[in-house]
């Protein structure tokens, strides 16, 4: 009788062997970079002198490297508080999203961080009413690029900059453009060469994963 039961037993499990498969592991799908598909879109800029170059100025750029059309209200020598004023009239219509690029004239005259930092931030509320998204640069490093002797404009500058970095604006995207070199400035104030808005353009198409079509 054990006999009779340990072939059944025997039998049972050489069945089952007969059935096993070897499950091969499920492969590993590699997440793939988000990209933004921004041709056609209205840009809209705004700045000072950083952003007012039109030959090859890093705006300039960005829409052709992505398709996006072309808005710049940048003109030299503007501080935030005129950027806010300029904002009220231009993010409206087609606008499909706006650049802000401010701050050094605040911080070379007698203008606080803090007001300059509140005037980005109004920006980026109106961009947010409007459901505009709001992409706000830091600038060039100060201490590496500008060779003016005006320690307080350098200080003022980088302080900006870090609290934009550390804290962030409320519904805006912060682009680190601090990736400029002295090599790359014109000038004591870091009005850029090719190179330097190049660097510029670079970075914000990255940070921003826009889609190129040059």
């Amino acid at each position: 009788m054990l006999a009779a039961f340990s072939l059944f037993l025997g039998l049972l499990l050489f069945e089952g062997t007969q059935h096993d498969t070897i499950l091969e592991p499920a492969p590993i799908d590699t997440p793939q970079p988000v990209v933004k598909d921004v041709e056609g879109k209205v840009a809209l800029f705004i700045g000072d002198s950083h952003t007012a170059n039109h030959s090859f100025g890093w705006q300039k750029q960005v829409c052709k490297r992505t398709g996006m059309i072309l808005k710049n209200t940048a003109v030299s020598g503007k501080a935030t508080l005129w950027m806010v004023e300029t904002a009220l009239y231009t993010i409206q219509g087609n606008v499909g999203m706006v650049f802000v690029y401010g701050g050094a004239n605040d911080m070379y005259g007698n203008i606080p961080v803090k007001d300059a930092l509140d005037n980005l931030a109004a920006i980026a509320r109106m961009c947010a009413g409007r459901r505009v998204p709001c992409y706000i640069l830091t600038g060039f490093d100060p201490y590496e690029c500008v060779s003016i002797n005006n320690p307080q404009y350098k200080l003022k500058y980088q302080n900006m900059q870090l609290a934009l970095l550390e804290k962030g604006i409320p519904g805006a995207t912060i682009i680190n453009t601090r990736v400029v070199s002295r090599q790359d400035c014109a000038d004591g104030l870091c009005h850029m060469t090719l190179t330097g808005h190049t660097k510029v353009a670079d970075a914000v198409i990255k940070t921003c994963k826009f889609k190129t079509i040059n």
